[in-house]
């Protein structure tokens, strides 16, 4: 006596699912549903993805499907009837089998990636973005520059005299910059949608807005503080390191799952959505925290800005492009409290 298999049938139509049975008859099978049946031949069946356990699809060439239980049993009989077998990748063959190794394939899948990303991939970032060329990196900065401020950015609505203080601070603190860390460096100061911020892109560009400024009323030496910051990440290329791991993080992702076509997209979408690691942040404070003491800058003032935002946003939220995995802000400050070294 044959075995009936039962399960439901769509008809590829409507999304009505009704109770159907399979069976085997001759040298094909037969499908039966409410108020219908067919016949069917090797030919009217897709090649499967044969499965153990879980559910067992038919995909019909006429667009229905079956659903039925996988069962040894079933593939028999589909086996029987000449149904073809899809070579599957070892991935699929691993999740369509046992739970347990599924299990620890992903884990082996996953502590490869994990160390990729903690080890490889930071040292790979940092050399290769010692060897970008300087004009693809003022290319890469402009791209973004346009992208942040067709969103977020419009000029500054600061009086004109005190965008010259802080535009003449800059220079102070730049003056004995050297490098190409630092070629054609610009301050742009503007008006923003997000809040306070600073932050610093490829090719030499700091952007400081209204709203910082305004959090520390203005005070010169706290501004000096956050922006000697953001020349530290430009010292380190975190920017371009940062976007180096997202593009190398989106390729391997798209290595894993077969789709390329988002890898270059991610480069200007990441340069709009910098997070900082905390070990950046704390690397850009201390060369903030060292050019200030050079140039005779009270460190101190800079505890200023982290006060506030600690008080305005006690959980550290507020400024998603500038706060985002950096370090406790009250830890900052009294880290910037510390007297300078005596000459």
């Amino acid at each position: 006596m044959n075995t009936i298999f039962s399960g439901i049938w769509l008809d590829g139509k409507t999304a009505a699912k009704l109770p159907a049975t399979l069976a085997a008859e001759g040298s094909g099978m037969v499908l039966q549903w409410m108020h219908g049946q067919r016949s069917l031949m090797a030919g009217d069946v897709m090649a499967i993805h044969p499965r153990q356990k879980g559910v067992q699809f038919l995909r019909l060439t006429d667009g229905s499907t079956c659903e039925m239980p996988a069962s040894l049993e079933l593939l028999a009989m589909l086996g029987q009837a000449g149904v073809g077998v899809q070579k599957s990748s070892a991935v699929a063959a691993i999740l369509h089998g046992d739970w347990r190794i599924a299990a620890m394939a992903i884990a082996f899948l996953v502590g490869v990636v994990t160390a990729f990303y903690v080890w490889l991939l930071p040292s790979f970032a940092q050399y290769a973005a010692t060897i970008v060329p300087v004009e693809l990196q003022r290319k890469l900065g402009e791209t973004a520059l346009r992208q942040i401020e067709a969103q977020w950015l419009s000029p500054s609505q600061l009086p004109s005299a005190q965008r010259g203080q802080i535009q003449r601070r800059f220079e102070t603190l730049t003056k004995d910059l050297n490098g190409p860390e630092y070629a054609r460096i610009e301050l742009l100061i503007r008006k923003s949608g997000v809040g306070p911020n600073a932050f610093a892109l490829p090719g030499n560009f700091i952007v400081l807005t209204d709203d910082l400024v305004t959090l520390v009323d203005g005070d010169l030496d706290a501004i000096s503080g956050v922006l000697a910051h953001e020349l530290g990440h430009l010292k380190h290329r975190h920017s371009l390191r940062s976007v180096v791991q997202g593009v190398a993080m989106t390729v391997l992702a798209s290595a894993l799952i077969g789709d390329y076509s988002s890898a270059l997209a991610a480069v200007p979408a990441g340069l709009g959505h910098l997070n900082y690691s905390r070990h950046f942040e704390s690397e850009a404070d201390g060369f903030s925290y060292a050019l200030l003491c050079q140039e005779k800058i009270n460190p101190a003032a800079t505890a200023l800005f982290f006060d506030r935002v600690s008080k305005i946003d006690p959980a550290d939220k507020l400024i998603p492009a500038y706060l985002s995995s950096h370090p406790v802000s009250q830890d900052r400050a009294r880290y910037f409290r510390e007297a300078c070294p005596k000459p």
